[in-house]
């Protein structure tokens, strides 16, 4: 396999654009009429809008949603401090039973993302 790249629903590509690209710094992979394909090294995600998000997935799409990504030779400590004042934060940075030192927030949407490194 050369890569996994989720694929979400979202409601407002804009808003999910300046969130991963802005506030995770995350670059443009691709952007194709209502997709938009994000990455951050070998990490993909792509975004798609929906035609008629509160029809379709409702008024929080990723309830229940949680993408964990593991960080190489990145101080997560500096990264969270960067990007806890930007994003809602679901789960202040910590040190879990498992070795990983992890924080969590939301997207616009109510996915939650984890951005971790291992222990």
């Amino acid at each position: 396999m050369k890569y996994l790249a989720p694929a979400v629903s979202v409601s407002d590509l804009n808003a999910s654009r300046r969130f991963y690209c802005d506030v995770l710094g995350f670059a443009e992979w691709f952007h194709w009429e209502n997709t938009l394909g994000v990455e951050h090294g070998s990490a993909r995600l792509i975004l798609d809008l929906t035609a008629d998000p509160a029809k379709e997935i409702g008024d929080r799409p990723g309830q229940g949603i949680t993408l964990y990504m593991i960080f190489d030779g990145t101080d997560i400590d500096a990264y969270y401090a960067g990007v806890k004042d930007r994003a809602r934060v679901v789960s202040p940075i910590q040190d879990k039973p498992w070795g990983d030192r992890v924080f969590t927030v939301a997207d616009p949407d109510g996915y939650r993302i984890s951005v971790a490194r291992e222990g």
